[in-house]
């Protein structure tokens, strides 16, 4: 992105220009900063609406945040959201797991192997456990909760690539907003 500016060769001339640069400077500052607020804005969107598309089992979904600096989710169940959890987790990883330190999927000392099928209602939900396959239970309102897991979400990573995708875009236009006052 370029601009022609002419400037008179004369102390007013330059004098103006320099006033100009000054203004740009600021106005740099300025694009830096909605550059930043425009990509959080989309990665929160990006986030509720992962979110919202996501099934929730009887857990408390997470919940996507907005910050000064950082979009994200939040939630007792934000990392097994995105991450994945048991046997559905590991038949359907995340693809940046291994850059976390986080647990094996199926790691636990409340994850056990099935002795026999299981198939009951849990959660209002037809479960079927077949033999050997690992689960766990857990409460929830007063019930108890069979579960295989749950497949990684992605909700974050997902939206990270989209505003990687928008990055440039965005500088584009908030530069150039900032370019035309020049």
């Amino acid at each position: 992105m370029s601009k022609i500016v002419k400037v008179p060769l004369s102390n007013q001339g330059i004098s103006d220009f320099v006033k100009k640069l000054r203004t740009l400077k600021k106005d740099m500052v300025t694009a830096k900063n909605k550059v930043q607020e425009d990509l959080i804005e989309i990665g929160y969107k990006e986030i509720n609406n992962n979110i919202s598309s996501s099934e929730y089992i009887n857990s408390e979904p997470s919940t996507a945040f907005k910050e000064k600096n950082k979009t994200g989710m939040r939630g007792s169940q934000a990392v097994y959201d995105e991450f994945g959890t048991g046997t559905l987790g590991s038949e359907n990883p995340h693809d940046r797991k291994a850059d976390y330190n986080l647990n094996a999927y199926n790691s636990g000392r409340t994850i056990r192997a099935a002795r026999r099928n299981i198939n009951t209602t849990s959660g209002g939900q037809t479960v079927n456990i077949p033999k050997g396959a690992l689960y766990w239970t857990y409460k929830y309102n007063g019930e108890t909760i069979y579960t295989q897991g749950r497949p990684a979400g992605m909700q974050v990573y997902k939206a990270s690539k989209v505003v990687r995708n928008k990055i440039k875009e965005i500088c584009k236009k908030r530069i150039g907003e900032a370019i035309s006052k020049l």
